[in-house]
């Protein structure tokens, strides 16, 4: 310990030291002495400082921490033990710990839920375009303006009651079904431009690189499978992807400058038939499983499961559909709720994105 240091603490200890029986001058009565319990706390502080102006921190740190035990707050005993950790060893408090910042948000009833991906609900929205569309209408813009498309509606529950769309609540208590599709474009705006032109809608698109568009807050009903008995309860996500490998590309141009590539399925056997697509990114099924794990902690009714049957090596995922009266919950594919459809395509990994879900 520095002589700076013991002429700083000198003050303390000769005030620590006078502390005691204190004899006047004048012997006019008895010695007037201090309390033994307050004499034995001046003890331990004189203990404690000279501890730690010799140099001994350790030693002093114990000695102020005895004196705490018994006179807890006590003020010069806090200070002591403070000096103890001069230097390298001073504790200095943690930040507090705080939740990373969402990424993004889904937007279910009105309200926006914050999730730890990225999710762009501003560009494609099939609520603003029919807005858009019914302005034009009323002001007399558009000479002869078609019949706005119904491409959503407000859901309704098994009894068929109208469900709110502004009630989270219900709405939550009425979704039990994601269904997956493909769009048949090279990009999200070519499918949101396309699909506006139809009576058709969806919930969420994810782009070649892995965007993801909400398109639809998934208070309201999209009109994905034109069967109410599964619209009503159900939340659609299209997969963009060409499908055909004869009419166009797999990607568009700027995918070769990003590095994405898309495979080509394998020959597997779809609705019974034997056929070869393209495949979809690894972007996009990474930000699929994402989404899909975000919406089955949502909505607590849709389970992480696809449809699996008994094969001779286990299971596997059907590429066919379930029939006409099945009522599946989790995660299907369009294929599996119309004998038509064949979305999405060979190159969906079915097997590797159920064990990726749960």
């Amino acid at each position: 310990m520095t002589e700076r240091l013991l002429r700083a603490l000198a003050p303390l200890v000769m005030l620590v030291a006078s502390a005691g029986c204190d004899a006047p001058a004048t012997p006019t009565g008895p010695p007037r002495c201090e309390p033994q319990e307050e004499l034995g706390v001046e003890r331990r502080l004189k203990e404690g400082f000279r501890a730690l102006a010799e140099g001994d921190r350790d030693a002093a740190a114990a000695t102020f921490e005895l004196l705490l035990g018994d006179e807890p707050g006590h003020p010069e005993a806090l200070l002591g033990l403070r000096m103890t950790t001069r230097g390298d060893q001073v504790v200095r408090p943690r930040p507090r710990a705080t939740a990373p910042a969402p990424k993004g948000h889904l937007l279910i009833a009105g309200q926006a839920v914050p999730v730890d991906f990225e999710v762009h609900g501003e560009r494609y929205r099939f609520e603003e375009r029919k807005a858009m569309l019914e302005m034009a209408k009323d002001k007399g813009l558009v000479p002869e303006q078609p019949p706005i498309p119904h491409w959503y509606r407000a859901r309704t529950d098994a009894a068929g009651r109208r469900v709110d769309p502004n009630d989270r609540a219900a709405v939550v208590d009425d979704i039990d079904l994601v269904v997956l599709h493909d769009t048949h474009t090279l990009t999200a705006r070519e499918a949101f431009v396309y699909l506006g032109t139809t009576s058709g809608s969806t919930h969420f698109y994810i782009d070649w690189d892995g965007t993801i568009f909400q398109t639809l807050d998934l208070g309201w009903e999209a009109n994905h499978v034109a069967m109410t008995r599964i619209d009503r309860r159900s939340i659609a996500i299209d997969l963009v992807n060409p499908v055909d490998i004869t009419s166009q590309p797999p990607l568009p141009a700027e995918a070769a400058e990003a590095g994405v590539t898309r495979p080509l399925s394998e020959f597997l056997h779809v609705q019974g038939e034997e056929t070869q697509k393209w495949g979809y990114t690894e972007a996009q099924m990474t930000s699929l499983v994402r989404l899909v794990r975000a919406l089955v902690e949502l909505c607590p009714k849709v389970p992480a499961q696809v449809p699996r049957t008994l094969d001779g090596s286990g299971t596997s995922v059907p590429r066919r559909s379930l029939g006409d009266d099945s009522e599946p919950v989790g995660v299907v594919g369009h294929l599996h709720l119309f004998s038509r459809a064949t979305d999405p395509g060979p190159g969906f990994d079915w097997e590797g994105f159920g064990d990726a879900i749960r």
